[in-house]
C-alpha cells in the first residue's frame, strides 16, 4: 500500500483528501505545517506528497526547498496545491523548488485522483 503525506493547516482539506485518497487505496498521513510534513516524510517514507503552499510555522516554499536539499527525500514526488493561482505560477518558475504537479484550490477529487494516479504508476 502506498503512503501519501498530506500537509495542509486547513483540517477540513485534510480530510477530503483523506477520504478521497484512502477510498483509492492509499494509506495517508496527515501534517498541520511545512515542519510536521518535514517529520512526518523522514518517520514514514512516503510515495507521494501533497504540500499546500500558505501554511503557518513552515510554508509549503521552504518545506519544497528543505525536501530537496535532503538526499534521503530529494526523489519523493510533491503535488503543491493552493488557491492563490499566482502564487502558484511563481512557484513553477523557482528552479530549485521542483515538484511535479500543481493542484489549485478548489479542486476536483477526481482531479486529484488522476494526478495522484498519474505520479504513482
Amino acid at each position: 500500500m502506498k503512503k501519501i503525506l498530506i500537509a495542509d493547516d486547513s483540517s477540513e482539506t485534510r480530510k477530503l483528501i483523506r477520504y478521497t485518497l484512502e477510498r483509492e487505496g492509499y494509506k495517508v498521513i496527515e501534517a498541520k505545517n511545512g515542519d510536521e510534513a518535514i517529520q512526518n516524510t523522514s518517520k514514514y517514507n512516503p510515495s507521494l506528497i501533497i504540500l499546500d503552499i500558505i501554511m503557518p510555522v513552515s510554508d509549503g516554499f521552504s518545506t519544497v526547498l528543505k525536501l530537496k536539499n535532503s538526499k534521503k527525500t530529494k526523489n519523493i514526488p510533491i503535488i503543491v496545491m493552493t488557491g492563490h493561482e499566482k502564487l502558484g505560477g511563481l512557484f513553477m518558475m523557482h528552479e530549485t523548488a521542483k515538484f511535479n504537479d500543481f493542484l489549485e484550490k478548489p479542486f476536483f477529487p477526481e482531479e486529484l485522483v488522476k494526478k495522484v494516479k498519474n505520479i504513482l504508476k
